[in-house]
């Protein structure tokens, strides 16, 4: 939900994976969920507006202007007790689409979400080197 500065991930499998309907009556086999949270502050020090895309959930990515820093919370939710998978970030150019370093590595930026909505994951965004 991009006005808030959070997503969503695999809304529809969540709603899926919640309620089986068997003969027209609701059931709910699940008797928790877990949330986790990849929750990132993200540096813009590329000198021009950026967009960091996560591979999944969002799929406009969050614009961030030069020079500022931005808060965004991922959460996902895990209704069958395995794990949630890896987000993989990347930052582009918004007018170019060339694609910038995340903390001085060219190659996606990995974060696994945890349960504690508070643990920050700190993102600088730079130009590429030549």
């Amino acid at each position: 939900m991009k006005g808030w500065g959070g997503v969503q991930f695999s809304r529809y499998i969540i709603i899926e994976r919640l309620f089986n309907l068997h003969d027209g009556i609701i059931s709910s086999p699940i008797v928790s969920a877990k949330v986790y949270y990849a929750s990132l502050r993200v540096t813009n020090d590329a000198g021009r507006k950026i967009v960091l895309k996560p591979d999944k959930g969002n799929p406009d990515g969050f614009e961030i202007n030069p020079s500022s820093t931005m808060e965004v919370t991922l959460m996902s939710m895990s209704t069958d007790g395995e794990p949630v998978q890896p987000v993989f970030f990347r930052a582009i150019d918004s007018e170019t689409a060339v694609r910038f370093r995340i903390n001085n590595k060219i190659t996606p930026f990995m974060i696994t979400p945890v349960e504690n909505k508070k643990e920050l994951n700190k993102l600088v965004v730079s130009v590429p080197r030549e």
